[in-house]
């Protein structure tokens, strides 16, 4: 049985891992993961015309986190940032419109990050430390 957050996303798909270590949400990093598909991934998927999203990476516990090599101060651990892509788009495609999204002042993201050389995009909600910032980095 799934659990809904919102209409097109699960705890489920956002807190599955390929590492095989236990990955599972406190009901605080629960809240995180579905403010996170309310404000940034349903509305990114109805702005792609209800393109498909895929989640590669939702939260990630602190073992799962060291485990993909994630950094220390993740918004992951905190349920608040997802890596995805879209079958209909390139990653950089998806950046460039996420990107337009923010301008167009239709919501506000913390991090979009497009690691070069990968097929997702990094997405986080807003934070003390990051308010639409956008990065691509070589990874």
């Amino acid at each position: 049985m799934s659990t809904k957050l919102t209409p097109h996303f699960t705890l489920e798909e956002l807190t599955t891992t390929k590492t095989g270590i236990e990955n599972l949400p406190n009901v605080s990093q629960t809240n995180a993961l579905r403010i996170l598909c309310r404000d940034i991934l349903e509305p990114l998927r109805t702005h792609l015309g209800d393109s498909p999203i895929i989640i590669h990476s939702g939260f990630r516990c602190p073992a799962v986190n060291k485990a993909v090599l994630g950094v220390p101060t993740s918004q992951h651990l905190l349920g608040q940032a997802a890596d995805i892509s879209s079958p209909c788009y390139t990653a950089d495609e998806l950046y460039k419109i996420i990107d337009k999204f923010v301008v167009e002042g239709d919501f506000n993201i913390g991090q979009c990050i497009l690691y070069q050389n990968s097929h997702f995009v990094h997405v986080s909600l807003p934070s003390r430390i990051h308010e639409n910032d956008f990065m691509v980095l070589n990874k």
